[in-house]
C-alpha cells in the first residue's frame, strides 16, 4: 500500500521530502513506480517543477503507470502529453510486440538525433527494436506532438496508437514512453539497438534528458558565474569569475560574457 523507494547507494533516503530538495534538480522520470509511493505534496512539487522552474517530467509505461496506475486521476495528468483516460481497458496494458514508426517531421525532433549523418540516422531509427508491451493510450493532448506512433494497430484499440508523445509546460518539458524501456516490454530495445551493442539506446536517454532540462533554472549550467566575496564594501574591486559550457556541456571560451552592475 505504501512502497518505499530508495535511493542508488543510501537506503535512509528516497523521493526528496522536501519542495526545496525536489527543485534542485533538472528533471523527474518516472518508470513504473506505484501512486502510493507518493505524498500529495510530491507530486504537486512536481508539478511545480516543471512549470514553475522550466525543469522535465517524463513518465515510463510499466503495469503501475499511466491510466493503468491511476495517474489520471492526480496532478500529473497534466503534466503527461498523452490522453490516458482509457488506460482502463483490459487492465490498462497488454502484452503484446509491435515496432513504432516515426513520422517524417518527427524525426527532426532532438530526441531523435542518435547519429549525425540524417540519412545514416533515418537508418538507425528504422532499426528500433520492437517492444513487447504496453500501455493504452488514447490520443494525444491538444499542446502535444507525437513522436512516433505503433506500426499495427493495438489490440483492444484496434488503432494505431500514439507511443511516445512530447509537450512544454509551462516553462518546462514533458514526455510519454507507452511501453518499457527496460525489462521486460523494452529489454530488446534496451539491449539491441545498436551495432552490436546498445549505442543508440544510451544516445537517446542523453538526448532525452538534456532535451527535458534545457530550460531548467537548477540545471541551466551553460554559464556559472562566481564572485570572490558576497558583499562589498565602496570602492573595493569585484572579482567575477565566469565559467562557461556547449551544448555539451563541455568547457568553452567561445561565447561572448558580459556584466552589468547596478547599484
Amino acid at each position: 500500500q505504501r512502497p518505499r523507494l530508495l535511493r542508488v547507494g543510501d537506503n535512509y533516503r528516497g523521493f526528496p521530502a522536501t519542495r526545496e530538495e525536489l527543485l534542485e534538480y533538472d528533471c523527474v522520470i518516472c518508470s513504473d513506480i506505484s501512486l502510493g509511493a507518493f505524498t500529495k505534496e510530491q507530486l504537486d512539487w512536481t508539478v511545480e517543477l516543471v512549470a514553475e522552474r522550466g525543469g522535465g517530467f517524463a513518465m515510463v509505461g510499466g503495469i503501475t503507470s499511466f491510466g493503468a496506475g491511476g495517474w489520471d486521476q492526480t496532478v500529473w495528468d497534466k503534466l503527461i502529453p498523452i490522453d490516458m483516460a482509457g488506460g482502463t481497458l483490459g487492465r490498462g496494458w497488454l502484452y503484446h510486440q509491435f515496432s513504432v514508426t516515426i513520422p517524417d517531421e518527427a524525426q527532426k525532433h532532438p530526441i531523435w538525433r542518435i547519429v549525425e549523418d540524417p540519412a545514416q540516422n533515418q537508418k538507425v531509427l528504422a532499426a528500433m527494436p520492437p517492444f513487447l508491451g504496453t500501455n493504452y493510450m488514447q490520443r494525444l493532448k491538444p499542446a502535444a506532438t507525437a513522436l512516433a506512433y505503433s506500426a499495427t494497430p493495438i489490440p483492444n484499440l484496434n488503432a494505431i496508437m500514439p507511443v511516445f508523445a512530447a509537450q512544454p509546460y509551462g516553462r518546462g518539458r514533458t514526455f510519454a514512453f507507452a511501453p518499457d524501456t527496460t525489462a521486460d516490454w523494452g529489454r530488446y530495445f534496451e539491449s539491441q539497438w545498436g551495432v552490436g551493442d546498445n549505442r543508440y539506446f544510451r544516445r537517446f536517454w542523453r538526448n532525452l534528458v538534456r532535451w527535458l532540462a534545457e530550460n531548467s533554472t537548477a540545471g541551466n549550467k551553460r554559464i556559472q558565474v562566481e564572485t570572490d566575496r558576497i558583499i562589498y564594501r565602496a570602492g573595493e574591486p569585484i572579482v567575477i569569475t565566469a565559467h562557461t559550457y556547449d551544448e555539451k556541456l563541455q568547457p568553452t571560451v567561445g561565447y561572448e560574457v558580459r556584466a552589468q552592475v547596478k547599484v
